[in-house]
């Protein structure tokens, strides 16, 4: 009888496992086998090959020492379900990644912004990350302010264009701005919060937080 060289083998003297056929022959330096080996020449060596069996599904799936059944000696496994420590750590894990992913969704949409109908009536983006917020607060201060200048203000957009918009213009635009962003972030803290709250099952993570 022979076995090829992806043969998983054990020791007979000790009961060391595995052994693979090429680490034998390291250890062996005088012996260089073929891609067929004598299960005989094994025996004499002192090493019998070991039937591996398909790993089988569950939660906690472990190998352990192999078993002789039928003068053969047989590939074994341990089956155990995740403790309720095992499961806590592992709903925390997936946690992590979701949030992180919601996070990543989250800053593309904070860097694409949304488009808006400037009123010579085209429509271009604004942008609404964390500076463009700041510019945004100042320029809506600005135009709202009781003595403020009735002259055009410049407005760069997502498209880097400069658009020329009279004051009460601007402040209709850092609305919408603001409006949008308070959306979106509603839809990303309630999402959090249903990640967080969740004791078994994760919800889904939606394709865009920009949704009504």
């Amino acid at each position: 009888m022979f076995v090829d060289r992806s043969a998983v083998l054990i020791e007979k003297a000790t009961g060391r496992y595995p052994v693979s056929l090429v680490a034998l022959e390291q250890q062996l330096v005088r012996y260089q086998f073929g891609e067929q080996v004598s299960v005989e020449l094994l025996d004499e060596l002192g090493y019998i090959p070991v039937k591996q069996v398909e790993k089988p599904d569950g939660d906690v799936v472990e190998e352990i020492a192999p078993a002789l059944e039928d003068g053969w000696f047989v590939q074994q496994w341990s089956i155990r379900s995740f403790t309720e420590e095992e499961l806590a750590l592992r709903l925390n894990a997936e946690k992590a990644v979701l949030l992180t992913d919601a996070k990543i969704k989250l800053q593309r949409l904070l860097d694409q912004g949304f488009d808006y109908v400037f009123p010579d009536g085209k429509t271009r983006g604004v942008q609404i990350r964390d500076q463009d917020r700041v510019n945004l607060t100042q320029l809506l201060v600005c135009a709202t302010a009781p003595n403020t200048s009735k002259s055009l203000v410049q407005f760069r957009t997502r498209e880097n264009e400069m658009v020329c918009l009279a004051p009460a213009k601007i402040a209709a635009l850092c609305v919408a701005a603001f409006a949008y962003h308070q959306r979106i972030m509603q839809n990303y803290w309630a999402f959090e919060a249903m990640v967080r709250d969740a004791r078994t099952n994760l919800p889904v993570l939606p394709d865009t937080f920009d949704t009504q």
